[in-house]
């Protein structure tokens, strides 16, 4: 709870730094910037996974043939060098991945992609190493998967703000409403925080905003994403009970259903314990 707390804080802080030191007087440019920088929502949309990426053992692949199709997938966009922000999200992330009663690799898997043109497989190692060594141990280490940019889709400082190519990460991460911009006097990234959820279809189907994630709202945009497969009763109470309510962002509890389902177990019991009854009236009756 406390660690929850200090994540919270330094947040808010890093958030309200970054507000107070933009200029006031901001040009048309700047504006212009701010709006390209964001999380812009496209549920129901079925990105391309025909891009190539580069994995942590530096091999080559298409990302669709890279994760696994049956599993619900959670997308982490950031890069492996930034100073603070993704990290933040990063700890965020396994913290309730393990707060989580699901399990990664089994459930689901998480898909951590670099949105750099400058990390490289060393990157993804260092960068990786904490989060992979601090997994449950009931979790699966390659459930969590990190990618970058395939060679041939890196591009220079020279030539980073050229048109993007659909089939790459960049057109992926614009496919599905993750814009950013590199800034080049700084070097960075300028990006949000948040994850997002696809189906195994590879549907968005959740948006996840922070750095810090509930372990229910978690729970329940993995278990409505498995749409594609059969859900457990319990799910299916849950995803009957709770709805998505897009303004607070999270799942609410519907009252009225909860008390459909209530009155349905109450009903059920009583049933059982009438039979119950008869039965034993019946026993005493022929013992007699």
């Amino acid at each position: 709870m406390l660690k929850s707390i200090k994540s919270n804080l330094v947040f808010f802080l890093l958030s309200l730094f970054l507000f107070l030191s933009y200029p006031v007087s901001a040009t048309e440019t700047d504006k212009a910037t701010i709006k390209e920088i964001g999380i812009f929502e496209e549920l129901g949309v079925t990105p391309n996974f025909g891009f190539s990426v580069s994995g942590s053992n530096g091999v080559q692949s298409l990302f669709g043939d890279a994760i696994d199709s049956t599993l619900p997938t959670v997308l982490q966009f950031g890069y492996f060098t930034c100073p603070m922000l993704c990290g933040l999200v990063s700890n965020g992330l396994l913290e309730v991945v393990n707060e989580c009663s699901l399990d990664l690799g089994k459930d689901y898997q998480i898909a951590s992609i670099s949105i750099s043109d400058f990390d490289t497989v060393k990157t993804i190692d260092s960068y990786s190493r904490k989060y992979k060594g601090s997994l449950e141990e009931r979790h699966e280490n390659t459930g969590w998967k990190y990618f970058i940019k395939a060679a041939s889709e890196r591009k220079t400082t020279s030539n980073i703000d050229n048109e993007l190519d659909v089939l790459s990460i960049d057109g992926f991460a614009k496919e599905v409403g993750f814009n950013y911009k590199y800034l080049v006097e700084s070097g960075e990234y300028a990006h949000s925080a948040g994850l997002i959820v696809l189906s195994p279809s590879g549907i968005v189907t959740r948006y996840l905003y922070g750095a810090q994630f509930s372990e229910f709202d978690f729970k329940m945009a993995i278990i409505e994403a498995k749409d594609d497969k059969v859900r457990s009763s319990i799910e299916r109470v849950l995803v009957f009970c709770y709805n998505y309510d897009p303004q607070k962002q999270g799942y609410s509890i519907q009252a009225m259903k909860v008390m459909r389902v209530g009155s349905g177990v109450f009903l059920v019991l009583l049933l059982l314990g009438i039979i119950r009854i008869v039965k034993r009236k019946k026993n005493e009756s022929k013992s007699r």
